[in-house]
């Protein structure tokens, strides 16, 4: 029985792996899209691409701080 429980884990940890690999994948495609220093406040479809990225990283990294550590977005406010 540990065997086959080990097993699960192992596959699920894979699955796990996978799927986040997949979804920064994604993250930064969609990224691709928006151009360098865009005016988000110009560009409805660069800020609901933004915003689309900043909730899929809410969705799997739940810490806000280390989500803003680990962010792939970079908004400079100046």
């Amino acid at each position: 029985m540990r065997y086959k429980n080990k097993y699960k884990r192992d596959r699920y940890r894979d699955i796990i792996a996978v799927t986040l690999a997949k979804t920064y994948d994604r993250m930064e495609r969609l990224l691709s899209t928006v151009p360098l220093n865009a005016d988000l406040d110009k560009d409805p479809k660069a800020r609901e691409t933004i915003y689309n990225v900043m909730a899929i990283e809410e969705e799997w990294i739940i810490d806000p701080d280390l989500r803003e550590e680990l962010t792939l977005v970079d908004i400079d406010e100046s």
